[in-house]
């Protein structure tokens, strides 16, 4: 970036981008020659994401958007994916936040939003192995705190709030009846999210916490389970993170 009263450039970022190449699912003689390049994002896979966001029953510019605002997290998936996963959270061992009308569970949490992803401009075979998914999800039976003054209550049955119920929590996400991840977060006694450090640290310049993923199971198929340690962020690995 030129800064023009500093009277130089100064540099904003930098890092390198491990590329790679597959042959392409080209066919013909001259199909051995047709590869398709790709950016190897194999490190997203243990960086997890929690997070509040406002809740939108309200004006844009109003402040009651977050006296009851809507818990969220991301997580990222490798390939291509058919249906959608089931999110269950976990406090002092026992599933919370679940909700039930006339025998049914109702007010689920949703996984379908795609933040981001990254794949070829070509397809390979066999199809969707180099796709990186970010998907978030969010909890609607769940919420850090309620200030509106109304009853934390939904059509369907009471709400679960995080400043009620401090302490350590656990999510599991399962996809086609197996569990795929599983990751640990707090909050305090306001209904806050515990801020590990991690995000600051790395001036990732969001209020996102991030948090270390198990990645469980063989869904994504074969990747590389280091990435995460020398190219992360293009080669910015975060400082104070690991994985279990």
């Amino acid at each position: 970036m030129r800064n023009e009263l500093a009277g130089g450039d100064q540099t904003l970022f930098t890092g390198k981008m491990k590329v790679a190449k597959v042959h392409s699912n080209e066919e013909g003689p001259k199909a051995a020659n047709k590869f398709v390049y790709y950016v190897d994002h194999d490190w997203n896979l243990p960086i997890g994401y929690v997070f509040y966001e406002p809740e939108d029953r309200w004006d844009r510019d109003d402040p009651r958007r977050w006296a009851r605002p809507k818990f969220s997290f991301a997580f990222w998936r490798r390939g291509e994916w058919s249906g959608f996963a089931e999110a269950h959270l976990f406090h002092g061992g026992k599933e919370v936040g679940k909700v039930f009308y006339n025998g049914a569970e109702v007010s689920k949490p949703s996984c379908g939003t795609t933040e981001v992803q990254h794949n070829p401009t070509q397809s390979t075979t066999p199809a969707g192995q180099f796709i990186w998914t970010r998907w978030k999800c969010t909890f609607y039976s769940v919420l850090p705190w309620n200030k509106t003054g109304e009853k934390s209550q939904s059509i369907f049955g009471p709400m679960y709030l995080f400043s009620e119920n401090p302490g350590d929590y656990e999510i599991k996400i399962i996809y086609q009846g197996h569990l795929i991840r599983s990751f640990k977060f707090a909050v305090d006694a306001e209904g806050k999210l515990v801020n590990n450090g991690i995000a600051t640290a790395n001036k990732l310049g969001n209020d996102r916490v991030i948090v270390p993923v198990q990645v469980l199971g063989d869904h994504d198929g074969q990747w590389d389970r280091m990435a995460w340690k020398t190219d992360a962020f293009y080669g910015n690995p975060l400082k104070g993170f690991s994985v279990p």
